[in-house]
């Protein structure tokens, strides 16, 4: 059991390593910043080790994006840094890519990523705090969000990430596999993952398309 526990980790880290390159290389293409890029490459490789090694335990914690992909092997704790860098007074002019990665911070918190605050007294109320600040960061954006079909739509056909929507399509798939790894049905897999993503689509937002109101 513990041999097809650890083979089916590694199932999944390939699969996920695959789509992560993928959304690399297009979001590059398309937001033309490496540094954003990296940012929330980092981030969902995160969330990712974070919610699979919750359901696979050290079988995951062997297979860890974060150490393959980035060479980090401290559980993600630049992530929480990074935001703090986001949310300074002067960020919207350092970091013109921000509200793509701000979004997806707000989802990967929404889904279920708390680092440094899961064991901190007090850290669900950090976590709130932050998703306030997060929120009031991206204003109207909040409700450009996409509708639980459409982020079940970029899960399951791998679908291009787009500057609107940075990241989410890798999001939203390694929430299919969390969910897919325990689901006796893929009803119960549709299930889990649209109540899942029924609470992260009011909280994502995105910059909008060039030239929109900030």
């Amino acid at each position: 059991a513990s041999d097809a526990a650890a083979g089916e980790a590694g199932d999944v880290a390939r699969r996920l390593i695959g789509q992560l390159r993928a959304f690399e290389r297009n979001a590059l293409r398309l937001c033309g910043s490496p540094e954003a890029v990296t940012g929330a490459s980092y981030l969902l490789c995160t969330l990712a080790d974070e919610l699979l090694t919750r359901r696979m335990g050290l079988n995951w914690t062997l297979e860890s994006l974060l150490v393959y992909h980035h060479a980090d092997a401290h559980g993600g704790q630049r992530c929480w840094a990074l935001l703090d860098e986001l949310l300074a007074p002067d960020a919207a002019r350092r970091q013109p890519h921000r509200k793509p990665l701000l979004a997806l911070y707000d989802l990967a918190i929404a889904l279920g990523m708390r680092g440094v605050h899961a064991l901190a007294p007090g850290g669900e109320q950090a976590l709130h705090q932050l998703r306030t600040r997060l929120q009031a960061e991206l204003g109207d954006a909040a409700a450009q969000a996409p509708g639980p079909a459409e982020m079940m739509a970029l899960a399951t056909r791998h679908a291009r990430p787009s500057r609107r929507w940075l990241g989410v399509g890798l999001a939203a798939a390694v929430l299919l596999a969390v969910a897919g790894l325990h689901a006796a049905t893929q009803r119960q897999l549709e299930a889990q993952w649209l109540a899942a993503a029924r609470d992260a689509a009011q909280a994502l937002a995105a910059d909008g398309t060039p030239g929109s109101r900030p």
